[in-house]
């Protein structure tokens, strides 16, 4: 019989939500790579800078999920305004294809909105219903966990932090 080509199940997930914090500081936290295991929860084991300049990093990530392991880099990149886009450079192990991005909104008043969107195509001996589980951790990650915590006096105390480290002089719009 003929051999059937299985066609990937590229799966794309999008939610938006209202955040009550200014615009600048949930940009920040969202574009602070390195500091993304104070917010993202135990999911992320390792991440390893690989090349950081304006504008843009190259990152590799370990992180677990329900029982599975998951390697994988992403380039991030902060070139359009109030954007910030990712992307796989190139598959690696399950991951084919990962990219995705946060859009913000400033909503005036010291709120804003954060549109995020994630289109994956993982591969491999993986249930489908996990993969839609996985996505679907992402997004709440990325929108209701960064939500939680820019609200709160741990962002707020942790970014001070940050800044006395960095010298006081850092200068963030």
């Amino acid at each position: 019989g003929g051999e059937k080509k299985r066609k990937p199940k590229v799966g794309r997930m999008e939610r938006r939500v209202k955040i009550n914090a200014p615009l600048s500081r949930v940009y920040r936290v969202c574009s602070d790579y390195e500091h993304y295991r104070d917010w993202t929860g135990n999911g992320i084991k390792k991440c390893v800078v690989q090349e950081k300049r304006q504008g843009f990093q190259h990152i590799l990530y370990t992180t677990g999920v329900f029982g599975l392991t998951f390697n994988f880099a992403l380039y991030w990149s902060t070139a359009v305004p109030n954007k910030i886009t990712f992307r796989n450079p190139s598959p690696m192990g399950a991951v084919h294809l990962l990219k995705g991005e946060y859009t913000f909104t400033d909503l005036g008043d010291g709120k804003c909105s954060v549109h995020f969107q994630i289109i994956a195509d993982i591969r491999g001996p993986i249930p489908h219903f996990v993969k839609i589980a996985i996505a679907r951790l992402i997004v709440h990650i990325a929108l209701d966990d960064l939500n939680t915590y820019v609200c709160s006096d741990r962002c707020i105390q942790n970014l001070a932090k940050y800044d006395k480290e960095a010298g006081g002089g850092a200068l963030h719009t």
